[in-house]
């Protein structure tokens, strides 16, 4: 498939000079600002097999490639029972770097081939040629529901009911998440998914050079990493030309990484760019794609000592399901999480904040754009972030920003829209051994791919939320807490308890009975114990970017999506309320002149996207609701928490400087149900919904509701979420599958 670049690039950003230099120095991100063109025929691939080509996943979208081949009927073996079988010729990394077997999507003429993953069976396949695997276990096929494909490192399978002709069978050997995709809603950009990691790429295919023609500034460097899926054995040369002039011609081996800096003329001007790729051997298919392409000034400094002056590097920590008062300065433990506790004692600590919903999809949605759940429609598991949403990403980044992330997945994901505005969106960072290696990692990975622009960097873990303890953690505070083997809270029977005593829960009447009290007792000491091992693993992050440097200039933030209940309101978890200990979250702010200490003011991370643009000097988008919380603080002032679960009963909070109202979320703010003063009862003990009340306190309700009633005007139409089986196996881990 051919893809053609039909303008020069549109979107240079710019970073103002230094005093006495001459232009500003400018960074050119070439897999951005570029038309697609339409759909076009299949191309032939130059070197390759005639029985493969490139075409469209489907014709309806213009920016999806898939590597297709076409076996002769002589190449397919027959196994008996329905059971064939065909050599994988197609490159392994082609479809995907693991050991382990995917899926392989099979088609036939008029019949519909379903492909399966059945670690099991496979196994098993791959040992028909040895005979180590007897015919007669053959017969657990036959509980498989007919067409089907199964495929392993070496083979595909087709199984079939009857002698339907395999002659004309083809399948697809590339994932759609492998896929480069162009936006819904924004038209040429270049993306990719290479393994865990949505990114910024342009595509190279063999004999298909993509030319660019650019405004070079002098004394520029082209940065990228290189990507290349290519079969064991092929030769693949990646070249950059500047018209016919060979900048670098470099053999690259399969799923090599590494940042790569190119020396471009040193005249400047209007230059042009190829970008190309060469195969030999074995008439191999190979596809080669640069990673964040940029072309930037040669001279880029140290961060905080850059040539030029620059905006400060932004850097956004998430602990996912992050009490409050796991902190020292909410009141909390002040042996639990000494790294952040530290670390509050640099920053300013917005003491009364809130999250915008109390479970991590509406929560980084709001964040992420600066919007109400309700405004921009993420409100269910089925639901994703709209394309034309603005996000904080997009600001930053249109403002002269690299921007980054890091996540734990789950509902932090590409799959629900959250990496709009990102060019490099690293979803790599599973919880699963009682670390966050893996995250470090990724951050450091990130950190040393400086291209001279600041950074701003989101790092989401999920850490708190596993309750899983690490030894090192059971070993320093094992005297403190009754630590639960991990285990325990993994185990199906565990599951089926909790998941009872959440569907007989009735919102604000407290569960009696030993077994509640037995559930609870259990579970909270390993959630602090998981906040610790969180506290540890942003601890490591804090000091490399100290040692990497400037530090003193950056700003760095803390905070949480939403908090956890351990049985108040009788209540377990979060998502099921809006009670203060699932909407409290803590915040910390550190930046170069902003003062320490606590700041009472009401906030909501709906009041940090402005907050961020305010310190970086970009011009927040006209759309955003909340307020930079560096700025004085409004006489009268309403934030809101929405619980948007659907399937149980729903409910939305107003909260003022004194009170907080909850109310029946009905498409709108329904009856009144629950009202607390918090200056007297913070912990939501005495209901107050039903008592009389001055004039003062029902002008004050009234304002709340007409103001969260605008919150239910839809400015953007969510669209429905694209989820693959792995990412539900892990959202059901979680906790966010089936009935849970």
């Amino acid at each position: 498939m051919k893809l053609r670049v039909l303008a020069a690039p549109l979107a240079c950003l710019l970073v103002a000079c230094g005093a006495g230099e001459g232009e500003a120095p400018r960074w050119i991100e070439l897999a951005r600002g570029f038309a697609i063109g339409a759909p076009q025929p299949p191309a032939p691939l130059p070197g390759a097999p005639a029985a493969w080509r490139i075409e469209r996943v489907d014709p309806e979208d213009a920016g999806r490639l898939r590597v297709v081949t076409r076996p002769a009927r002589a190449d397919w073996t027959d196994h008996g029972g329905g059971l064939w079988s065909v050599a994988r010729t197609l490159p392994r990394a082609v479809v995907k770097a693991s050991p382990r077997p995917q899926p392989v999507h099979v088609s036939m003429p008029e019949l519909e081939i379903k492909p399966l993953h059945k670690p099991a069976i496979a196994r098993g396949l791959a040992q028909l040629g040895t005979a180590r695997w007897e015919s007669g276990r053959l017969a657990a096929l036959d509980a498989l529901a007919r067409p089907c494909s199964l495929s392993t490192l070496e083979r595909v399978y087709v199984l079939l009911d009857g002698q339907a002709p395999i002659l004309d069978a083809a399948w697809d050997g590339t994932r759609v998440e492998e896929s480069f995709d162009v936006g819904d809603d924004v038209e040429g950009y270049w993306r990719m998914r290479v393994s865990e990691t949505s990114v910024d790429a342009v595509p190279v295919l063999p004999g298909q050079p993509v030319r660019f023609r650019v405004d070079l500034p002098p004394d520029a460097v082209l940065s990228y990493t290189p990507l290349v899926l290519a079969a064991t054995g092929a030769r693949v040369s990646i070249r950059v030309r500047s018209g016919e002039r060979v900048l670098a011609d470099v053999d690259a081996e399969a799923g090599e990484r590494g940042r790569r800096r190119i020396a471009l003329p040193t005249a400047g001007g209007e230059t042009e760019i190829v970008l190309e790729v060469d195969v030999a051997g074995h008439g191999e298919f190979a596809l080669a794609a640069f990673l964040e392409p940029v072309i930037g000034p040669a001279e880029i400094g140290a961060p905080g000592a850059r040539p030029w002056p620059a905006a400060p590097d932004i850097v956004l920590l998430m602990a996912d399901t992050f009490r409050a008062d796991n902190l020292a300065r909410w009141g909390g433990d002040p042996e639990l999480t000494p790294e952040l506790n530290a670390f509050a004692e640099l920053g300013r600590c917005f003491v009364a904040t809130r999250a915008p919903a109390t479970w991590t999809l509406p929560s980084h949605a709001s964040l992420f754009t600066a919007r109400y759940p309700r405004e921009i429609g993420v409100t269910s598991k089925d639901t994703r972030l709209a394309a034309r949403a603005d996000t904080l990403a997009e600001t930053l980044r249109a403002s002269g920003y690299r921007t980054a992330a890091v996540t734990d997945a789950g509902f932090v994901s590409a799959s629900f829209g959250l990496d709009q505005g990102f060019s490099r969106f690293d979803e790599s960072g599973r919880v699963a051994s009682g670390d966050m290696d893996t995250t470090v990692r990724a951050v450091e990975d990130i950190l040393s791919a400086d291209d001279g622009r600041p950074l701003f960097l989101f790092v989401q873990s999920y850490r708190a939320h596993d309750w899983v303890v690490s030894e090192a953690t059971r070993a320093r505070l094992g005297e403190r807490y009754t630590f639960r083997p991990n285990d325990d809270f993994h185990s199906p029977e565990w599951r089926a308890r909790v998941l009872d005593l959440l569907r007989n829960a009735t919102h604000g009447e407290p569960l009696q009975g030993a077994e509640f009290d037995e559930v609870v007792a259990a579970m909270e000491p390993n959630y602090r114990g998981a906040a610790a091992d969180t506290s540890a693993g942003f601890g490591r992050m804090l000091a490399r970017l100290r040692e990497r440097g400037g530090f003193e200039r950056a700003v760095v933030a803390f905070t949480s999506d939403h908090g956890e209940a351990f049985g108040e309101q009788g209540v377990v978890s979060h998502g099921n309320g809006v009670w203060e200990v699932q909407a409290r979250v803590p915040l910390i702010l550190r930046a170069p002149g902003v003062s320490a200490g606590d700041d009472p003011a009401l906030a909501s991370l709906v009041d940090l996207p402005r907050t961020l643009c305010g310190l970086a000097g970009a011009q927040p988008p006209a759309a955003w609701g909340g307020r930079d919380l560096l700025q004085p603080a409004p006489a009268e002032h309403t934030v809101f928490v929405f619980q948007c679960m659907p399937d149980i009963p729903q409910y939305v909070a107003a909260v003022d400087t004194r009170w907080k109202w909850i109310f029946a979320d009905e498409g709108g703010p329904g009856v009144l149900r629950f009202a607390y003063d918090l200056d007297a009862d913070p912990a939501e003990k005495s209901d107050r919904a039903g008592d009389a009340h001055g004039s003062d306190w029902s002008a004050r309700l009234g304002r709340a509701r007409e103001a969260l009633g605008e919150l239910y005007r839809p400015a953007l139409e969510a669209p429905a979420a694209q989820l693959g089986e792995s990412q539900r196996r892990q959202l059901d881990a979680l906790g966010y599958g089936g009935d849970d």
